[in-house]
C-alpha cells in the first residue's frame, strides 16, 4: 500500500519528504536513513533496503521465560523426589517385619587354663 497525505490524500511518491500536491509534510510516511526510501507510517523497517527506521521499534524479543519454566520444574520435580523418598522411609518403617527378636547371650565365664 502507498503511502497518502494526510491533508490532501494524495498518493505519495517513493522518497517524498512533502506532497507534490499541496506541499504538506510527508509526516504519515516514514523515510529510510539509508536509502531514503518512504514507507509507511507503521512500518518498522524499510521495505527496500530492510533497515530499521528511525524512531521504530526493534523486533519484539521473547521474553527469557524458559529459564524460569526450568526452574519451577526443577523445584517441583525435586519436591516430588523428596516427598516421595519420605514417604518411602515412612512406609517401609511402619509396615516392614519388625526385627528378629534376640536371646539374650549369657556370658560364659572362661574356662580355667591348667
Amino acid at each position: 500500500m502507498q503511502p497518502t497525505c494526510t491533508r490532501c490524500e494524495h498518493p505519495l511518491r517513493p522518497q517524498a519528504r512533502y506532497c507534490a500536491r499541496c506541499g504538506t509534510a510527508a509526516t504519515g510516511a516514514r523515510v529510510c536513513v539509508d536509502c531514503g526510501r518512504s514507507n509507511e507510517a507503521d512500518d518498522n523497517f524499510c521495505f527496500h533496503c530492510g533497515s530499521a527506521l528511525a524512531g521504530g521499534s526493534a523486533p519484539a524479543t521473547a521474553a527469557p521465560a524458559a529459564p524460569a519454566r526450568w526452574l519451577v520444574a526443577g523445584i517441583l520435580f525435586g519436591s516430588l523426589l523428596s516427598g516421595g523418598g519420605a514417604l518411602g522411609w515412612w512406609l517401609f518403617d511402619h509396615f516392614s517385619d519388625p526385627p528378629a527378636a534376640v536371646e539374650p547371650v549369657t556370658p560364659v565365664a572362661p574356662a580355667p587354663v591348667r
